[in-house]
């Protein structure tokens, strides 16, 4: 499907399109200029009818502050959202949410660290590569070189263009 058959749906009341679109506008991707005012229109509409990527994007869209006004207690309520209902990509955001301290919490690396595994295994390349950078850091849990490889493996393995650099450049240390 090119992007002006996804618009024309879209507009249509296509809710799946809708998302399509909006998470497009974000990432400026699909032939698309990265418009945030857009992204922004077409991921609410998605997100209030129910679609639950579009729950993430628009989380995504609070927690860096584009087209709206920062608003990290609306990204963590659809973040949570998004996760509750299944999608793969939200867990990773609520591990930053907590890894970078935007919500407070008395131990957010053990919290960063059960987000990112839970996007992990769900399939999130890079709550993959995140997890396996917690490890490998000891950031919310003990250091665990072995653990660290093997999520850098899947991730690297998946697709993940940062997860391989991380395996040369534990294995030119000597580890792995």
């Amino acid at each position: 499907m090119d992007i002006e058959e996804i618009k024309k749906k879209a507009q249509n009341g296509d809710v799946k399109a809708m998302g399509i679109l909006g998470e497009n506008y974000l990432h400026g991707n699909m032939g698309l200029n990265k418009d945030y005012e857009l992204a922004y229109e077409w991921s609410k509409k998605a997100s209030d009818l129910g679609n639950v990527r579009s729950m993430t994007v628009l989380g995504i869209i609070y927690m860096d502050g584009n087209a709206v006004e920062r608003n990290i207690a609306e990204a963590e309520k659809l973040f949570m959202q998004a996760a509750d209902a299944g999608d793969m990509k939200a867990p990773r955001y609520m591990g930053l949410l907590f890894r970078d301290g935007k919500i407070r919490s008395e131990d957010g690396h053990r919290e960063a660290l059960e987000w990112f595994r839970k996007g992990a295994e769900r399939g999130d390349i890079t709550s993959q590569f995140y997890l396996g950078e917690m490890y490998e850091n000891g950031v919310g849990t003990e250091k665990n070189m072995d653990e660290a490889i093997r999520w850098y493996k899947i991730s690297a393995k998946r697709g993940d263009k940062i997860a391989q650099p991380a395996i040369d450049a534990l294995n030119r240390l000597g580890i792995g």
